[in-house]
């Protein structure tokens, strides 16, 4: 990032590109402009990313991801078909997944009767399913995919 950059330039609604150094607790990229510290909501450690601003304080801001130029070699494309929705969960479990040294992991969101059985018919295995089903319960297109996956629990 260019060092010439003044903190006072850094303003809510203001755009920037980011070097993604790292991640923080709460899972957002950790960047700089100039020497002031950003954390950018949705972007990964080692991307380039557009990002605009929507919070300054004293000695940092807050973006929110805006575009990718140079995507992370983690970053993955996510199977769920309302990503765009739900997007910021499975950002976060991703996120926290990685802090936590945790690889062997996939998330998926949307309804369990749409995703669950595409999941199957693509040949998706599993260890361990976790559901968060209806207030009906499982239909039994779910259980049957469940079961074609072979999770041991």
């Amino acid at each position: 990032m260019d060092e010439r950059i003044n903190a006072n330039e850094i303003k809510k609604g203001a755009r920037f590109i980011l070097d993604i150094a790292g991640m923080n607790h709460e899972g957002q990229g950790v960047g700089r402009i100039g020497g002031f510290v950003v954390f950018a909501d949705g972007a990964l450690e080692g991307e380039k990313v557009e990002a605009d601003i929507v919070k300054v304080s004293g000695n940092y801001a807050v973006a929110k991801l805006a575009g990718i130029i140079e995507p992370s070699r983690d970053r993955i494309s996510p199977f769920c078909k309302v990503y765009g929705r739900l997007g910021e969960a499975v950002r976060d479990a991703a996120a926290n997944a990685k802090l936590n040294g945790v690889g062997n992991v996939e998330f998926a969101a949307g309804k369990v009767e749409d995703v669950l059985p595409e999941m199957a018919r693509v040949g998706v295995r599993a260890d361990v399913a976790v559901l968060d089903p209806p207030r009906r319960g499982c239909g039994e297109a779910v259980l049957e995919a469940v079961a074609a996956m072979g999770p041991a629990r």
